[in-house]
């Protein structure tokens, strides 16, 4: 879940803003994405704060979107379109 990030003072550090995107889309996966948020939140496994978790997607549907949507976490919505007009 944590990225380790380089630290020229302490050698290494995590970092404690997660982006879930990438590698197959979010809502592919809703169910274990929202399981892994809910890990990630919890106070007695990593108590981050849920502005600190992205879910990056493109919504593949309306319900889907909803659905993340109902993950304790910010949700980004990744617009793109297959023309420039």
């Amino acid at each position: 879940f944590f990225s380790i990030l380089s630290n020229s003072t302490t050698g290494c550090c995590l970092s404690n803003q997660i982006v879930f995107m990438g590698m197959g889309d979010a809502a592919d996966n809703i169910d274990s994405v929202k399981k892994a948020v809910d890990v990630m939140t919890d106070r007695s496994c990593f108590g981050l704060a849920p502005s600190k978790i992205t879910i990056s997607t493109v919504g593949p549907s309306p319900e889907a979107f909803r659905d993340l949507a109902k993950a304790n976490s910010v949700l980004a919505w990744s617009g793109h379109a297959a023309r420039d007009e």
